[in-house]
């Protein structure tokens, strides 16, 4: 059924994510969203979308959140005595992605979803009548300073132990190194690497490092990151202290 992709051009060229990054269609008597999905069992009015037998579906296809954004939700607004059923697969290679069956209008969250381009279907009961349905997309920020947590805050040498725990949020490169205040480069913790949404742990020792300058004084753990579709970086400092 891809081929509908075709018919969805129209739409497409003069859609565009609003101001409050929605992407949304609404229904219209020349809306060419009508042309796009199951036209033959779907009736069309300014009111709405009703489907005529069960079950019917719509379709909104090759969706891109664009570079810098994840997808946060697709929302519908409907009523009827029955359910809709809401899909969304990645659009290169169709992998169900998403899905939940909706009695009232509501939302299928997509904070799991990482891919950048999506196709959203739905598929309607008999007597639903659709209003509206959308997607919601939300910047990408892989980290936040309070998802990192640098222990402890004084490190003894040579036996401390640096503990460093944080949660990505979306897949990234990161890297974490240590400074003086100087400047100068005292270790790498971990070089720049490419890693999956989760939680990571990691502990270091300056027994790994022969720098007698490490054995006292103020030091700052950086801890870059960057998206993995964009070079935009971004950096969260820590102090700790050597005695």
């Amino acid at each position: 059924m891809k081929w509908i992709g075709l018919c969805l051009l129209p739409v497409m060229v003069y859609a565009h994510w609003s101001v409050n990054d929605i992407w949304k269609i609404s229904v219209k008597q020349t809306n060419t969203f009508s042309f796009i999905s199951d036209w033959e069992n779907l009736s069309f009015s300014p009111s709405g979308i009703t489907t005529t037998n069960d079950p019917s579906w719509l379709s909104i296809l090759d969706v891109s959140c664009g570079e810098g954004y994840l997808f946060s939700h697709v929302f519908v607004d409907f009523e009827g005595s029955s359910e809709i059923t809401l899909e969304v697969h990645n659009s290169d290679d169709n992998t169900l992605l998403a899905k939940t069956n909706l009695t009232e209008s509501g939302i299928l969250p997509l904070s799991h979803v990482y891919q950048k381009k999506i196709d959203v279907w739905a598929y309607l009961s008999s007597g639903t009548k659709l209003y509206s349905i959308g997607v919601v997309r939300t910047k990408e920020i892989p980290l936040h300073p309070t998802n990192v947590i640098v222990n402890p805050q004084i490190l003894y040498y040579p036996e401390g132990r640096l503990l460093i725990d944080l949660t990505l949020q979306s897949p990234a490169y990161l890297e974490i190194e240590l400074y003086n205040k100087r400047g100068d480069r005292l270790a790498s913790i971990i070089p720049l690497s490419y890693y999956t949404a989760g939680p990571l742990s990691l502990q270091w020792t300056p027994l790994s490092i022969a720098k007698t300058y490490l054995m006292s004084g103020s030091a700052y753990v950086y801890v870059r990151y960057r998206i993995s579709t964009g070079s935009k970086e971004w950096a969260h400092r820590f102090e700790i202290v050597y005695l």
